[in-house]
C-alpha cells in the first residue's frame, strides 16, 4: 500500500480520535497542512486571533519538512493516538478485542495491554498471548520494532493476584507448577527478543510492569507514572531477572529499597536512576514518544540490531539462569503459608475499601 493511501486512510481515521491534547491537535493540523500544501506561505493572523495564530505558528514551525515526511509523521501520530491498523502489504498482526491488542504501522508492531478494569493485571491469557507475540515478532523479518503500552490509567499492575485464588487446592502442586512454567516462559521470551523493544508507560507500573522494563531498549513514561515492586509484602520474591538488573541499573541501595522493602518511586526518580529513558507530561506522552520512535525507525535497522546484540547478547545465558533461579524461589514462595496469608490479607483490604 502506498504512503499516499496510508495518509488518506489516516485522515479518515483521525475523526475517530476521542481524546487528544491541544498540542496534539495542533500537531495533527500542522502535519496535515504541510502534507497537503507544503510550506506555510500564508499571512500570519492578527494578534487577537489566538486560535488562528496558534495554528499558523504550528504549521510555520515545520518550515522545509517535505510533504512526504509530513504525511508519514501524520500517519504515525494518528496511529499512536488511535491504534489504527495500516496495511502496507506486509505481514500484519491485528487483534481488535481481548486483553491484548495488536496493530501495525509499516515495520512497527504495537502491543497494548487491555484490561483497564483490572489495571492491566496479567492473567493467563495475557501471559501466553504476549509470549507468543514476542516470539513471532522476533522471527518475523518484516518486523523491526515492537512497542508495548497499556490502555486506561495503568501501564501494568503485574501478576493478577486472582490467579492465586483460582488455584485448585486439591491439585495445588501441579497448578503452581503450571503457573511458574507460564511465567518463566514469558520472561524467557523477553530474554531472547533481539528486535528493538520500546515501552510507552502510560500510568503506574507495579510488579512485572516494572521488572520487565530493563528488557526494553527505550522507555518513555508519563510524568504521573509511579514504579512499585511490593514482592515481599505479598510473601514473594523478585522475578523477571530484576535481582540481576535493578542493582546493576540503579545501584544496590536503591534496588534494595524497591525489591526488599517495596519503596515506590516517581517517574522523575526512575528517569534519574536509569530505569526509564525519558518522561513527558501526560497529555503529550503519545505524540512525543511517537516522534522519538519514528526517528528510531529511520536508523539503519541492521546496525541497530547488531549494536543491541553487542550490548545484550553476552548476558543471555546468564539471564536464563537467573530466570530459572528466581522461578525456583517463586515456586517455593507461592506454596508457602506466609505468601497465601499475605495474598488473603491483600484481598481482605480490597474488600473493605
Amino acid at each position: 500500500m502506498s504512503s499516499s493511501t496510508n495518509f488518506s486512510e489516516a485522515v479518515a481515521n483521525s475523526s475517530k480520535i476521542k481524546s487528544a491534547s491541544n498540542e496534539e491537535k495542533l500537531k495533527l493540523y500542522s502535519l496535515y497542512k504541510q502534507g497537503t500544501i507544503g510550506r506555510n506561505r500564508t499571512q500570519q493572523p492578527g494578534m487577537f486571533d489566538l486560535v488562528g495564530t496558534a495554528k499558523w505558528d504550528a504549521w510555520n514551525s515545520l518550515r522545509d519538512m517535505s510533504m512526504d515526511d509530513a504525511q508519514k509523521n501524520y500517519v504515525t501520530l494518528v496511529n499512536g493516538l488511535l491504534g489504527v491498523k495500516i496495511d502496507d502489504g506486509e505481514k500484519i498482526y491485528s487483534q481488535s478485542s481481548g486483553p491484548v491488542l495488536v496493530s501495525g504501522v509499516n515495520r512497527i508492531r504495537i502491543i497494548t495491554w487491555n484490561r483497564p478494569e483490572k489495571k492491566n493485571a496479567m492473567n493467563e491469557e495475557m501471559y501466553v498471548t504476549l509470549t507468543k507475540l514476542l516470539r513471532d515478532f522476533n522471527n518475523d523479518e518484516t518486523v523491526d520494532i515492537v512497542v508495548i503500552t497499556g490502555s486506561g490509567d495503568y501501564f501494568c499492575s503485574g501478576n493478577d493476584l486472582g490467579n492465586f485464588m483460582s488455584v485448585d487446592m486439591n491439585d495445588k502442586e501441579n497448578e503452581v507448577k503450571k503457573w511458574i512454567g507460564i511465567i518463566e516462559d514469558h520472561i524467557a521470551s523477553y530474554i531472547d527478543f533481539k528486535k528493538i523493544l520500546i515501552g510507552i508507560v502510560n500510568g503506574p507500573a507495579v510488579g512485572l510492569g516494572v521488572t520487565s522494563l530493563p528488557f526494553f531498549d527505550a522507555v518513555f513514561a508519563t510524568e504521573r507514572a509511579t514504579f512499585n515492586t511490593p514482592f515481599t509484602a505479598l510473601g514473594q520474591t523478585p522475578e523477571a531477572c530484576s535481582s540481576f538488573f535493578l542493582p546493576r541499573i540503579m545501584g544496590y541501595a536503591k534496588a534494595t529499597q524497591m525489591l526488599l522493602f517495596g519503596t515506590k518511586i516517581t517517574a522523575r526518580e526512575a528517569e534519574q536512576c536509569g530505569l526509564i529513558t525519558e518522561i513527558f507530561p501526560d497529555d503529550v506522552l503519545k505524540s512525543n514518544a511517537w516522534d522519538r520512535i519514528h526517528k528510531m525507525a529511520e536508523l539503519p535497522i541492521n546496525a541497530l540490531l547488531h549494536a543491541k546484540e553487542l550490548l545484550r547478547g553476552r548476558d543471555r545465558d546468564l539471564l536464563h539462569h537467573v530466570n530459572k533461579t528466581e522461578m525456583v524461589r517463586m515456586k517455593e514462595r507461592v506454596n508457602s503459608e506466609d505468601c497465601m496469608d499475605a495474598v488473603l490479607k491483600f484481598f481482605a483490604r480490597k474488600t473493605k475499601k
